[in-house]
């Protein structure tokens, strides 16, 4: 998760930095690459990287295969990960890739450019550009469609178990104003199950393990949601004030508080924060030196990377149930999205993806940049 710089307002309350005693990563492997997103399925690595899609052996780092977009304009693919495939959209195709091995499974193509892709179970979005709305796929695992259904102008499409919830929005050509909804679907069949109005900014965002209604990540007074029936619970207490809004954060984890360090490029404390859904109340908080710029749930630890200037980049991991410290590294780049392999953190930058040992591992070659 990608926390956005903050809109700098007066601050309530000090922010008192704890001091950290770090110990130094070890790099176990580095491969060059644009990295935008990483998603982990087993020992292999799929990265969203500027114009294609590549795998990745975690254990090793060497590229297993690579696919540049040839049709698509968009800088990055649309794609999903399943258990041994991957699918990715060029333009008004869906191609299938074998995870590990990467040859082309099955090609779906479609009347219209696909504007969104989304699963397990996978749901892809054609924009049915001059006419009314989008069109949705419901899609096998082989690539074959199993259902269909034309809705309003899909803005934003997300899964939440078996159910499609997408963002809908005006019709091309429409007039202001417009209602915007959320629509919860059957992902199997694309049946509608439930609909409640909103604004472009409502989303569905998982709370104390539960998916929630919320107006904007950030947004007060969420309700749980039940997700095949559209019903709605009480909602969450509001929570403790806090100075800044953040653009990425979520309700349950947030970063109220920050300190500006000495030419406000960079925080010179910030407070990281955890909500409990019962009571709104915070169920722990930690003031650290550092701005966090990325965070990582694994089970119940708890990682935040930040960056103190732009030469001194931290890791620090934190018990999600008590926020109770647990360990601080330094000496990564800064990377900006990260996930969990076998006790390492496997990280990217713009520039790379590496594999760091928390452990005292250390690489048979240090450094190596795997081509």
């Amino acid at each position: 998760m990608i926390i956005a710089a903050a809109l700098w307002l007066a601050a309530a309350e000090v922010c008192r930095p704890i001091s950290l005693k770090t110990a130094p990563v070890h790099v176990l492997w580095r491969t060059e690459s644009k990295v935008r997103e990483i998603y982990r399925a087993g020992n292999t690595l799929v990265i969203q990287n500027l114009w294609g899609v590549s795998a990745v052996d975690a254990d090793s780092g060497a590229v297993l295969w690579s696919y540049h977009l040839k049709n698509d304009s968009r800088p990055l693919a649309e794609l999903a990960v399943l258990s041994d495939r991957v699918a990715v959209v060029d333009f008004n195709e869906i191609i299938f890739f074998a995870l590990r091995r990467g040859e082309e499974i099955h090609r779906t193509k479609v009347e219209r450019f696909v504007a969104r892709l989304a699963g397990p179970p996978l749901i892809a979005v054609m924009d049915n550009y001059r006419r009314v709305g989008s069109t949705m796929f419901a899609l096998n695992p082989d690539g074959s469609i199993a259902a269909r259904r034309i809705v309003r102008h899909v803005h934003l499409l997300t899964m939440s178990g078996d159910v499609a919830v997408a963002q809908l929005d005006r019709n091309p050509g429409e007039e202001w104003p417009t209602l915007y909804k959320l629509e919860g679907f059957d992902a199997v069949t694309l049946q509608p199950l439930w609909q409640i109005g909103g604004t472009l900014s409502t989303e569905i965002q998982e709370i104390g393990g539960r998916p929630h209604i919320i107006e904007t990540p950030w947004g007060e007074n969420p309700r749980p949601i039940d997700i095949r029936t559209g019903r709605l619970g009480p909602p969450i207490p509001k929570r403790e004030g806090r100075d800044e809004i953040w653009a990425a954060a979520t309700w349950e984890f947030e970063t109220p508080t920050s300190t500006p360090g000495p030419r406000n490029e960079y925080a010179s404390c910030e407070r990281a924060r955890r909500n409990d859904p019962a009571g709104g109340r915070p169920k722990w908080s930690v003031d650290l030196p550092f701005a966090v710029t990325a965070t990582l749930r694994d089970g119940e630890t708890f990682y935040m990377f930040g960056s103190a200037d732009a030469q001194h980049h931290f890791l620090v991991a934190v018990d999600w149930s008590s926020g109770r410290l647990l360990g601080a590294w330094s000496g990564m780049p800064d990377i900006h999205t990260m996930v969990k392999f076998k006790g390492r953190i496997i990280g990217g930058t713009f520039d790379e993806l590496m594999s760091v040992s928390l452990q005292g591992e250390r690489a048979a070659r240090s450094h190596e940049t795997v081509k």
